[in-house]
């Protein structure tokens, strides 16, 4: 029978940085890398009097009987890390993060319980890559006996912790220390963070994120009609609806946008007044059958115009108009508040980020070509880190490790990666991020592009805007053999958003669709506008290459085999030899063909133009 004791003990959990990418990139040479660094970490744990009691992963959770002996021996293993690191080439280096707690623990034969293992777990995760962050009681006891400086991190509210645990973070060798702080001022010392590597940046004082808001004032009704005042007020109030539907914008409630009604306020004392950083404001004249709507959108804080439209519609049917013209307004804004908002994040130092900045920069890295994909991996795990509530960071970093499993020969685990946001959909059944993301794993990695393509179609009517779900719904249907049902969607899509980045890849869609119908030329023609992007990837020369292999066009094929060779070297985030990729079993293997058929001329299409088997 089980014998079952508590005990208070120190628990040390150590975690390595970016193991995920490291495996992506090359398996063996990680595995061989984390069991030398291993054997440096346990034999220091072993001669600190330590207990080892779980090595699942990559992460090693040991306990102490004392305190000193916990940070003690974190201190030598870090240094021995940190001196190997230095004498190993780049590729093989390995930094770990260190959490260390003091707290009381459930002791049932091997087995270990507790919020004291979760709570030095968790504050793993706020440690510095090759650092460690101590909570509150530990550095209680340590603070007067060992010869190391502290830096206060303030109250840390830790995932599935009930209450909030103050957090430190030790400063020993290599780094300029952080000054010691008195005891009394220990609570306000800021801790420095470097700014050139963004897997150590962390959230700002606060670690909510911090969305752009934005007030709709009133609509001045400009008609000498006083009754149409009805009209200009449901104009203005489905606005503040639909823009409530984007996740990322915090929208003033419309009781207190409306106080503004009937006057003409200066926009920056309305946005200090109401504390948003946009302010939406326009007229509406209606007469006759005619009505004309004059909106533009400025910045609270200036007054600067960021957009202003004019929209001159006939008035047939009241209700269907008011819908088209909220509509339309909206998805006007969005890309609009989209690009400042970048602009915004670009002119923040990176240690002054916080969740949302760091998403942002997640967001628009996905662009950046070259590096951009692990980019933004890297600043949606920085914004997951600053904020574990962000459930939209964790969506867009499954969304786009699935497409790196697919473009760039990686292996994320796309399986934990779907239960993450199943989870997480749970809690937040109706945000269309969490469903992309879910979609992409199901796409790319697990061959369920049928399930894939409702979730994307679920994301898309709780945001139109999504760009992402609706070219992967795009995508869905071609694999799926429904190119007919795709086609007549691309003229929506390039309404609802013309200048989206996400529409320099729809032109490879369109490619496929036609390459499905087997109207080649017209593959042809999109296939040849796809290569010519900055951000083509390599299926854009498959699918045209198919194509003119069933034109029996081959005299050209010989150089855009060569240009997709050059964009296959040239592209740092595909690491494997570009014979890996140019060909046709690789192809097969990778691309979600879910219609034969299809898979069937894609196929043929390549073996008429004599692509490498």
């Amino acid at each position: 029978m089980a014998i079952t004791e508590r005990r208070l003990t120190a628990i040390l959990a150590a975690d390595v940085c970016d193991f995920s990418r490291m495996m992506g990139e090359n398996e063996d040479r990680t595995i061989k890398n984390l069991r030398t660094c291993r054997e440096l970490i346990e034999s220091s744990i072993s001669s600190h009097k330590g207990n080892i009691f779980n090595t699942a992963g990559d992460s090693i959770v040991a306990e102490f009987g004392s305190v000193v002996d916990a940070v003690n021996c974190a201190v030598s293993f870090q240094e021995t890390l940190r001196d190997r690191n230095s004498s190993v080439p780049e590729t093989s280096r390995m930094e770990f993060r260190v959490g260390i707690n003091l707290g009381d623990i459930i002791i049932e034969e091997d087995n270990r319980y507790g919020d004291g293992i979760n709570i030095a777990a968790r504050l793993e995760g706020l440690s510095e890559p090759g650092g460690i962050c101590i909570s509150g009681s530990v550095y209680s006891d340590i603070k007067s006996k060992l010869n190391l400086e502290f830096g206060a991190m303030g109250e840390q509210v830790l995932k599935n912790i009930a209450q909030p645990v103050s957090a430190y973070k030790i400063d020993f060798g290599g780094d300029p220390p952080t000054p010691l702080a008195s005891v009394g001022d220990l609570d306000s010392t800021p801790i420095a963070q470097p700014a050139s590597v963004p897997e150590g940046a962390v959230a700002s004082s606060s670690s909510q994120s911090d969305k752009p808001s934005i007030a709709v004032l009133p609509f001045d009704n400009m008609s000498n009609d006083p009754e149409q005042e009805y009209f200009t007020d449901g104009i203005t109030e489905d606005i503040i609806t639909a823009l409530s539907h984007l996740r990322w914008l915090s929208v003033i409630a419309r009781n207190s946008s409306f106080t503004y009604k009937g006057q003409s306020p200066d926009v920056r004392k309305v946005s200090e007044e109401l504390n948003c950083r946009y302010v939406l404001e326009g007229s509406i004249q209606k007469a006759g059958k005619r009505v004309r709507i004059n909106a533009q959108l400025l910045e609270g804080a200036t007054g600067n115009h960021i957009w202003a439209e004019k929209y001159d519609r006939e008035l047939e049917n009241i209700f269907d108009l008011q819908d088209e013209l909220t509509s339309t307004v909206v998805l006007k804004i969005r890309p609009e508040l989209e690009r400042i908002e970048f602009k915004r994040t670009q002119a923040k130092t990176q240690e002054s980020m916080d969740a949302w900045d760091l998403f942002q920069k997640g967001k628009w890295s996905i662009y950046e070509g070259a590096g951009g994909v692990y980019g933004a991996i890297k600043w949606f795990k920085l914004a997951e880190k600053a904020d574990d509530q962000f459930a939209d960071a964790t969506a867009m970093r499954i969304n786009v490790e699935a497409v790196s499993n697919f473009l760039f020969n990686t292996s994320f685990d796309l399986q934990e990666g779907y239960n993450k946001l199943e989870n997480m959909r749970i809690r937040d059944p109706n945000n269309d991020l969490i469903l992309t993301g879910m979609g992409t794993a199901l796409n790319y990695g697990l061959g369920r592009s049928a399930e894939a393509l409702e979730l994307f179609k679920g994301a898309i009517e709780l945001n139109p805007t999504n760009m992402q779900a609706q070219r992967y719904h795009l995508m869905c249907l071609i694999w799926l053999g429904m190119a007919e049902e795709a086609l007549d969607h691309f003229e929506r899509i390039k309404a609802i958003s013309p200048k989206d980045p996400e529409m320099l890849r729809m032109d490879t869609r369109r490619a496929e669709a036609y390459l499905c119908l087997e109207d080649f030329k017209e593959a042809k023609k999109y296939g040849e506008i796809a290569i010519s992007h900055s951000l083509t990837i390599w299926p854009s020369y498959t699918v045209l290459i198919s194509a003119l292999g069933h034109l029996g066009e081959l005299s050209g094929i010989d150089d855009i085999l060569e240009k997709m060779r050059n964009r296959i070297e040239s592209d740092p985030k595909i690491e494997c030899a570009p014979e890996q990729i140019i060909s046709t079993a690789y192809v097969q293997k990778v691309m979600p063909f879910s219609d034969n058929r299809f898979k069937k001329i894609y196929l043929s299409g390549l073996e008429k133009a004599r692509f490498p088997k």
